[in-house]
């Protein structure tokens, strides 16, 4: 009994062993698909390169900098980067130090900034006024970027966020669907229907297409509440976008900051503020009441460190429905079914 104790903890221990190992070894990420990256060449004011500078950049909401030093080329890049506005400071042994605020990355977007050193002491610093409109310059993908502002500004029918890819150049609805149906079934650039791929934090939401003129489904349709921005990409993207051909709908959610910040909301629709329809005859509007209602809340677990985001939405609704439909007869009640049915409207 010993013995087979004894086996037994050292395989528990043994199944332990490679998780430990992998935790402890250093960890390597790709690009993810939803992340920026940032990459310049740091030079003086000759046009020479400057070489060991370092480069920090912060996150304005959630205070966390990343840093990295330049090559013998004076080249930088940071990888991973989460859609925000960030804070860049530039330092060199020799030079002024650099500093430019309001530096914003987008969903996806790979851009470069070079950054120019002034020979001074260490200790000043040059302030980098006005913001750059930083472009993506490693690839030709054709889109829209639908900012924070927009997702939060721009009436929506339902707050349904999947409205707001028709803001792209290209999109439009498909003839003969609703736009209010859970296959959202736009037609982007003349491609063919049904054949976006829809991406949350860079992990697939939809349904890869199941054929010639199959349906996609996007099974996670967030609340407005909780998505920072997105972009919607509609030609020459990469082929890591590979499921559908059409589309590519990619959203960032937020994320807590180091400041706490909430919301809460209620949108409501009543039968009493609608108009009669033209054809109704001077019937009554049906009683209709919707309801959606929430809040959300952000903020720091532990500063610089953690963080969390916190949203909860919930919709209600009554309406009523109308269907002309035909009752069995007396005679069909008995069994003789061969009595035509009653019409109610005769």
């Amino acid at each position: 009994m010993t013995v087979v104790r004894s086996i037994s903890r050292f395989c528990r221990f043994a199944n332990l062993v490679p998780i430990l190992i992998l935790a402890l070894l250093p960890t390597a990420y790709g690009q993810a698909t939803f992340k920026a990256q940032l990459r310049g060449t740091v030079h003086d004011a000759s046009g020479a390169v400057v070489q060991h500078a370092t480069i920090t950049l912060t996150n304005e909401s959630t205070t966390v900098p990343v840093t990295t030093v330049s090559d013998e080329g004076g080249r930088y890049i940071f990888n991973n980067l989460a859609p925000a506005s960030y804070d860049l400071k530039a330092e060199a042994s020799g030079f002024k130090a650099s500093h430019q605020a309001g530096v914003v990355l987008r969903v996806g977007q790979e851009s470069d900034l070079d950054i120019k050193l002034e020979v001074g002491e260490v200790a000043a610093v040059v302030e980098v006024t006005g913001q750059r409109v930083l472009l993506n310059s490693s690839n030709a993908e054709l889109g829209q970027e639908v900012t924070s502002r927009y997702v939060t500004e721009v009436p929506l029918f339902n707050r349904d966020i999947s409205k707001l890819t028709y803001l792209t150049p290209g999109v439009t609805e498909s003839q003969g669907f609703q736009t209010d149906q859970t296959n959202e079934n736009f037609v982007s650039n003349g491609q063919r229907n049904s054949s976006a791929e829809v991406r949350l934090d860079g992990g697939l939401t939809s349904t890869p297409e199941a054929g010639e003129g199959a349906m996609f489904w996007a099974h996670l349709q967030p609340s407005i509440e909780i998505v920072q921005e997105f972009k919607v990409q509609t030609n020459s993207f990469s082929a890591e976008y590979g499921n559908n051909g059409g589309t590519v709908v990619n959203i960032v959610s937020k994320s807590g900051g180091d400041q706490f910040h909430g919301s809460g909301y209620l949108f409501d629709r009543r039968s009493g503020t609608d108009a009669k329809l033209y054809f109704s005859g001077g019937a009554p509007v049906p009683t209709y009441s919707r309801d959606q209602f929430g809040g959300s809340l952000g903020g720091p677990i532990v500063k610089q460190k953690l963080f969390f985001f916190f949203n909860y939405d919930r919709t209600r609704f009554n309406q009523p429905g109308t269907q002309i439909t035909s009752v069995p007869t007396d005679l069909q009640r008995t069994g003789i079914l061969a009595a035509p049915a009653t019409d109610p409207l005769s």
